[in-house]
């Protein structure tokens, strides 16, 4: 049997047996309940990235500002800890490639290069994904895309990329789009 423990602390408990016989026995115990939630993210931040890990619109590495905290679950000692596992894929297709994992404790809050080295190409685009579980079986997800590397103009025979390198349809801009001063929606197009 299940029971819901809509309360924390220290909550009293008993359960009785009986079997075949009709003989029972009954035992009480007390046991501790902690409050729990799920590990989260309050920082994720993918870019494009020198070797050294400076920023750089043109670089070819990526790297990761991410800030992790879990909850803490002391009961004589700590229970709980998180693992994080940092993947990368072409943007949108493809299976998913671990590139780092770390097991910081209870909070992990850093930048740091995304795995792989150098080949992150400018022309392409790559989704970011970090995955954050506890002990506790709690998970949380995060996801975003670094953009093709930043150039002023791309032109690629007959499609053109516009602050961005060209990836996708004839033309592939990076930002608004304004017509004689008036935003244009794509929305529904």
């Amino acid at each position: 049997t299940q029971i819901a423990v809509i309360s924390t602390g220290t909550i009293s408990a008993s359960g009785t047996a009986v079997d075949s016989r009709g003989r029972s026995a009954t035992r009480s115990a007390n046991f501790t309940v902690l409050a729990y939630s799920q590990p989260a993210a309050s920082a994720f931040v993918a870019s494009r990235a020198n070797a050294d890990g400076t920023a750089n619109d043109k670089g070819l590495y990526l790297r990761l500002r991410l800030k992790a905290a879990g909850k803490s679950l002391v009961v004589g000692s700590e229970k709980n800890a998180l693992a994080i596992t940092v993947s990368t894929r072409d943007s949108g297709v493809g299976s998913w490639t671990t590139r780092n994992t770390y097991s910081p404790g209870l909070a992990y809050d850093a930048t740091a290069l995304i795995g792989g080295g150098g080949i992150y190409q400018l022309f392409s685009s790559y989704d970011v994904r970090a995955v954050i579980t506890d002990n506790a079986g709690g998970s949380y997800t995060a996801i975003t895309t670094v953009s093709a590397g930043v150039v002023t103009l791309d032109l690629n025979g007959t499609s053109v990329g516009v602050s961005k390198y060209h990836e996708q349809g004839a033309l592939d801009v990076a930002g608004d789009i304004y017509a004689d001063g008036s935003k244009v929606s794509v929305v529904g197009h």
